[in-house]
């Protein structure tokens, strides 16, 4: 595992108490070498933007010096606003080295309801113009490995546009929830990477966090937590390998 993704609704639910735990959670993971993607889907207008991207991403000036509030390494954003919501996020990320990860077609039940409308001259879906415009922005900042740091949020029950979105984003890492218990498989997951084996964070909470209460095998006690999450951790990344070698996509000295 190299990257933790807390979702911050489940810290705010508790209000500063759980703001203040959620401080420690990016604390224990970065000594733990971890990148942090902080799961907060922020966006607004352009100055309540540039709040959020320095709160989240940036430095504040806090009683007389510059601090880093969260000082996690990505964030993810909602595009709804438009193009003058994102940008400050996108300038934050060029200044502190960050990244953002732009919600585009994600795998809640609901999303297609406004994300597959059509819209525009070329009347295509709504997800398809996000993708297109994230792809323009990345093209400006593009790393010594040849990706950006702005991603997209692509969920892992829709392999078939995947395959589109990778075409139109190939500079983009995806972020890809919905592993597991919202149903994607390995065998998903494979268009969401680029051909050289990269440009895909699978994330996988449920079936990992709460493996534990797995009622099919109940093959773990409930005291024994912590080894039920180090074998699904395990389980998930032998079968996404797995696949990705039938593929073809593996790194290079993997």
């Amino acid at each position: 595992v190299a990257i933790v993704k807390p979702q911050m609704a489940f810290y705010e639910q508790y209000g500063f108490e759980g703001v203040r735990v959620f401080q420690e959670t990016v604390r224990y993971a970065k000594m733990k070498d971890l990148l942090i993607i902080e799961d907060a889907k922020r966006n607004d207008i352009e100055s309540t933007a540039l709040a959020y991207a320095m709160g989240h991403l940036g430095e504040v000036e806090l009683l007389n010096s510059m601090r880093s509030i969260y000082g996690v390494d990505m964030l993810t954003v909602t595009p709804y606003l438009g193009s003058d919501g994102i940008k400050p996020f996108i300038k934050v990320c060029e200044e502190y080295n960050k990244g953002i990860f732009i919600l585009t077609k994600t795998s809640n039940p609901s999303a297609g309801e406004l994300q597959d409308l059509k819209a525009g001259d070329d009347k295509i879906p709504l997800y398809l113009h996000i993708a297109k415009y994230i792809s323009k922005e990345a093209s400006r900042l593009i790393g010594k490995k040849g990706y950006s740091p702005i991603g997209a949020v692509i969920g892992a029950t829709y392999p078939k546009e995947a395959r589109l979105l990778r075409k139109i984003m190939k500079t983009s890492f995806f972020l890809v929830p919905g592993y597991g218990k919202q149903g994607a498989t390995a065998q998903d997951i494979e268009p969401y990477f680029n051909e050289d084996g990269y440009g895909a964070l699978v994330s996988s909470s449920r079936a990992v966090t709460f493996a534990y209460l797995d009622s099919e095998s109940n093959k773990y006690p409930q005291l024994d937590y912590l080894e039920s999450v180090r074998e699904a951790a395990i389980r998930m990344r032998d079968d996404i390998l797995s696949v990705m070698r039938k593929s073809g996509k593996i790194p290079k000295g993997w």
